[in-house]
This record gives structure tokens, C-alpha cells and sequence, in this order.
């Protein structure tokens, strides 16, 4: 159980840019197989096995390349980085089916990585929300992925006119209407709401066309076993993959989506879970520090999507990362981790004391289609007020364009 020290804020000024030892994390979701036929899903959207293979080879040249052991034990301060070669860290979202190969690439190169598994996955064997979504869209298109929204909600007696979400084809942008359907699913519905009417869509959409769609949506527990042979970890990604955030103050709930996924995992395993990634990471799905260990201390870690440079005066509960997106190469790739190297570096910084684990023993979306089965470009990455740029939200989805 970590020990938790005094908060404090502090803000630094300087005239001059110094170097402080810190690590950026990266949050992978689809690693897709170029060669491989994918059929009707050939449209999600995600970073392909020959760009991935370049960014490792820019990420090997330019930095330190930390094992999930080393990150624990920098938390713990007993692990030192470097201030002159800045550290990063790979994590992979989602449990996704790409992820094995990922994981046979990066050990080949000597490299590990955290994967956060949904456990509804293993323990279910049933997909989680978003990639539920991202399938449904790349096989049938917006417009009758939407038909099949529509019929569930008809099937669980939620009104449609209330959840109903409106594409006119060449009148709106997919892209826009998949980022609201997504806000839908994530915070219009109840949890257990979002959860009835995805897998209804999963049963009538995706199962009947494809019975054996689930192997390729997720990785099996051997697969897993087999990366944890390699030399990766594991964590907890949730559940079902939702916003926790959103469980309030229902125990219960919380027990299920966050504490049992860890005792499942341990369980199933037999290795140690220490680090959870927050299902989307943006701020508004997140705990704080302090609301975390006041309802769990079963965690030594905790991920976000906040692009920060993590030092040793970033709290172990609240570390970024940043998620590359389709359009990432290893030149923008390099850019974006500098920027926020430079951004953790330098200038006005407010930092909170890290929670010192001293004591203790022991984180794509659909290209759309318009409705018309065209494929389109991702969108620009910049900003936007639903972090419309989150490969989970518009994940990189499927090309509907999503």
C-alpha cells in the first residue's frame, strides 16, 4: 500500500531552460497489420506494424526505453534517470487483438511494455464498449451502424427521442456525429445502459456477420500468457471500459470496473497488478490523487492522457501519456515527445509532490464512411472541446470515417 506524503505546489521561474530526469509514456492502441486481410474492418484507423516499427527505431536512437519494473522503482525512488536522455515508457490500451504481435515486436528488440487489459475480455469473453463501436462502424458503415443504435435502444425501451443521434449523409461531418454518439455512450447512459446497448449491437451487428469476430477484436488468455512469458506486465484497464469518474459514489460498481478486474487478473495469472489506466484518460474521467486512495490503495499506479513530462514530483496516481495517432510518423512522433519534454522542462511549472512508494513493498477508432462505405481522411489532430482527438473517442475509430 503506498504511503501518500504532503501535497505541495510549487511554482518555479527561470531565466533559463534547465534539465530535469523524467520519462514520457505512450499510449497505444491499434497496431495494425498492413499484410494481414482484415475483410470489413479493414477501415479502423490505427498506426500500421511498418510506422510502428519506425517509431520504435526513432524512440531506440533518441532515448531510454524503460522496462515497467524501472517506472515502479523511479515512483519508489529507487530508480534514477538520466537528465540528459529523457526516459519513455510503451503502454498499450484496450487488450486489443493487435497487441500480441506488438508484443512479439518489442521483444524481439528487447523491449517491454505495460498492456492494460478490460477484463470483460478474459472474463467474459466479450468485447469492450469502444471496441464494440469501432468494429460495428468499420463493418457496416455510420448510417447502419446508427440503424442498429436505433433497434437497441427499441430492444431495451430507451427513448428514442432523447438518444437518438441524426447523420444526414453530405449534409454533416461523420466525424462530428461519431464524436456525439460516443459522448452518448459514455455519459448520457448509465453504465449498465451503454453496456446492454452495445452488446445488442454486438450480437445482431457484428456476431451475425462475423461468429467469430471476438478473435479478432481481442487478445485470448493465452495469448496474454504468452506476452507475460515475454517480459511484459499487465494492468487494469477497467472492466468494461468505462469513465470512472462517472461510478460516483456507487461501491459497487466501482468494486466491479476497478478493484475486482485486479483480483482477476492476479488471480488468473499469478503475477502482481500495481498499475491502472484510466479507460479515455481525459481529466473529466479521471480521480484525482486524493479521491483514488481514499476509495482504493490496491494501486501503485495510475495513468492519464495528460501529455506531461512524468518526473519525480509527479504524483504516482496522475501520470501522462500521450496516444499516437494513425497519422503519427516517427518525425511528428519525435516532434510531439519533444514538445513535451521542453513544456515539462522549462518556464512556469506547478508540480505536486509524486506519493512516495518508498515504504512500500511491493492509460482506434473508425475511418466512417459517410454511410456510403467511402473511406476518408483521419481527422486533424488539433484540440477540441470533446477531446474529439482521443483514439478512444474518435479513435482513431473506424474510418466513417468512424
Amino acid at each position: 500500500m503506498a504511503e501518500v506524503l504532503q501535497v505541495r505546489s510549487s511554482t518555479k521561474k527561470s531565466s533559463k531552460q534547465t534539465s530535469v530526469a523524467g520519462y514520457v509514456a505512450l499510449c497505444y492502441h491499434y497496431i495494425r497489420d498492413t499484410q494481414k486481410k482484415e475483410g470489413s474492418f479493414h477501415r479502423l484507423l490505427g498506426t500500421n506494424q511498418q510506422e510502428f516499427s519506425k517509431h520504435l527505431d526513432m524512440l531506440q536512437g533518441n532515448y531510454q526505453l524503460l522496462r515497467p519494473q524501472e517506472v515502479m522503482r523511479f515512483s519508489k525512488g529507487t530508480f534514477s534517470l538520466s537528465s540528459q536522455k529523457i526516459g519513455i515508457l510503451l503502454t498499450f490500451d484496450d487488450g486489443l487483438a493487435d497487441h500480441y504481435q506488438a508484443a512479439q515486436i518489442l521483444a524481439q528488440r528487447g523491449l517491454s511494455a505495460y498492456f492494460f487489459l478490460p477484463t470483460c475480455i478474459l472474463k467474459e469473453k466479450l468485447p469492450a464498449n469502444p471496441t464494440i463501436l469501432h468494429y460495428g462502424i468499420a463493418a457496416a458503415g455510420l448510417t447502419s451502424f446508427l440503424e442498429h443504435y436505433r433497434n437497441a435502444l427499441e430492444e431495451y425501451r430507451l427513448p428514442i427521442q432523447q438518444y437518438d443521434v441524426v447523420f444526414e449523409v453530405g449534409k454533416q461531418d461523420p466525424w462530428e456525429i461519431i464524436a456525439q454518439l460516443k459522448q452518448t455512450f459514455r455519459y448520457r447512459f448509465s453504465v449498465s445502459q451503454t453496456r446492454a446497448v452495445l452488446l445488442e449491437i454486438y450480437r445482431t451487428l457484428l456476431v451475425k456477420r462475423y461468429p467469430s469476430v471476438f478473435e479478432s477484436m481481442h487478445l485470448s488468455e493465452a495469448q496474454v500468457r504468452e506476452m507475460i512469458a515475454m517480459g511484459h506486465a499487465i494492468g487494469v484497464h477497467s472492466h468494461t471500459h468505462v469513465s470512472v469518474a462517472v461510478l460516483n459514489e456507487d461501491e459497487s460498481l466501482f468494486h466491479a470496473e476497478v478493484i475486482e478486474p485486479k483480483k482477476f487478473l492476479e488471480a488468473t495469472f499469478q503475477v502482481h497488478v500495481d498499475a491502472l489506466s484510466y479507460p479515455f484518460g481525459g481529466k473529466q474521467d479521471c480521480l484525482t490523487w486524493e479521491a483514488l486512495i481514499a476509495r482504493t490503495r490496491d494501486y501503485d499506479l495510475a495513468f492519464t492522457v495528460e501529455e506531461i513530462l512524468n518526473t519525480q514530483t509527479t504524483s504516482a496516481y496522475e501520470l501522462g501519456r500521450y496516444m499516437p495517432m494513425s497519422t503519427d510518423t516517427d518525425e511528428t512522433l519525435h516532434k510531439t515527445i519533444e514538445r513535451i519534454v521542453q513544456r515539462g522542462q522549462g518556464g512556469r511549472e506547478t508540480s505536486v509532490s509524486r506519493h512516495s512508494l518508498a515504504s512500500e513493498d511491493c492509460a482506434g477508432s473508425v475511418a466512417g464512411d459517410g454511410g456510403q462505405g467511402k473511406t476518408h481522411a483521419p481527422r486533424p489532430t488539433s484540440h477540441a472541446p470533446a477531446d474529439i482527438r482521443h483514439p478512444e473517442v474518435i479513435h482513431e475509430t473506424a474510418d466513417p470515417h468512424q
